[in-house]
Formats: structure tokens, sequence, C-alpha cells
């Protein structure tokens, strides 16, 4: 499990029990909590900065990919889409093998 740098592993009857605290701590103190419940993480508590962030990050990987693959319809215009479905499969295999 990846836990976020600098966060703090909760259970979720203490953000139930100190939900106000542990707001303040994220906004004001940028902290960052992972919540877990039965010992499972759940979710997390993140300053709503770094959250903005994770949105933006997000929505730029969405138009680069949605660029390329435009980008990739266009260089492959000419061929047939049958064509263009094998070399995508033996693409996904070949990164699949590695």
């Amino acid at each position: 499990m990846l836990i976020p740098p600098r966060a703090t592993t909760i259970n979720a009857m203490d953000l139930r029990r100190e939900s106000g605290t542990l707001l303040d701590r994220a906004d004001y103190r940028n902290e960052s909590f992972v919540i877990e419940r039965a010992g499972k993480p759940k979710a997390v508590l993140v300053p709503y900065s770094e959250f903005e962030q994770l949105q933006r990050i997000r929505q730029e990987a969405r138009e680069r990919y949605f660029a390329s693959v435009g980008t990739m319809r266009e260089a492959f215009s000419d061929l047939p889409e049958e064509e263009i479905n094998a070399l995508v499969e033996e693409a996904v295999q070949s990164v699949r093998a590695e």
C-alpha cells in the first residue's frame, strides 16, 4: 500500500469522533490522513489544495491522451480498421510481455 507523504493512518471511528479537528489539521497544517476500516485503507483526507492539484494533473493527462489519440488517428487514417486493430493488439501484447 502506498501511503501519501506525511500521511497519518487513522480509523473510521477516529474520523467520526474527531472530524472537525482532522479537517482543521488538513486545512491549516497541510496534513493528510489515510482512513482505514477493519484495517483496510478506504479513503484519504487531504488538503483541498492537493485535491485541486490532483484534479489538474488528471485533466492534463486526459487532454494529452486525447491529443495523442487524435494524432494517431490522423497518422493511420489511410489504413483499414482491421489492420489498425491488429497493430494495437500487437503493441498491447508487446507491453504486457515486458
